[in-house]
């Protein structure tokens, strides 16, 4: 199963705590991201639901900055094509917001069910927009 998540990768937000009742709470738009995403992975899944271990792929694709970063090489950058990125957001808590997002669609029952994770980060090629596009398949 291969599906593509529209938007730029959020990462997994650490629940914060209200001062007054002391109950947890997920940020706004780490929420909404992660049900937009169960969403699209529920409507990629189809009817059965993983059983044993799986292999997961997740390549997050931000939005191209209008600016070449200092590290990227001017060639690379000049062709327009999808560069790795280093961004704001780690790429381990991408790759833990899809995960979360892959439970609550139901691709799975628990996510110790993931035997490996292939994760990789680039700024979307010229004309692109930002996604995360995921691959889930069984292990055998």
């Amino acid at each position: 199963m291969t599906a593509t998540i529209p938007g730029p990768p959020v990462p997994f937000a650490r629940p914060r705590f209200d001062g007054r009742s002391g109950r947890a709470y997920q940020d706004r738009d780490y929420a909404a991201w992660r049900r937009g995403a169960a969403l699209v992975l529920r409507a990629a899944r189809g009817p059965t639901i993983a059983d044993g271990p799986v292999s997961v792929r997740v390549a997050a694709y931000s939005p191209r900055p209008a600016r070449r970063p200092d590290w990227c090489d001017r060639a690379a950058w000049a062709t327009g094509e999808a560069t790795p990125a280093v961004t704001r957001c780690d790429l381990d808590n991408v790759a833990k917001a899809v995960l979360d997002a892959c439970t609550d669609a139901g691709l799975w029952s628990d996510d110790r069910q993931v035997a490996s994770i292939d994760a990789r980060q680039w700024y979307a090629a010229v004309g692109d927009p930002p996604r995360v596009v995921v691959s889930v398949e069984a292990v055998t």
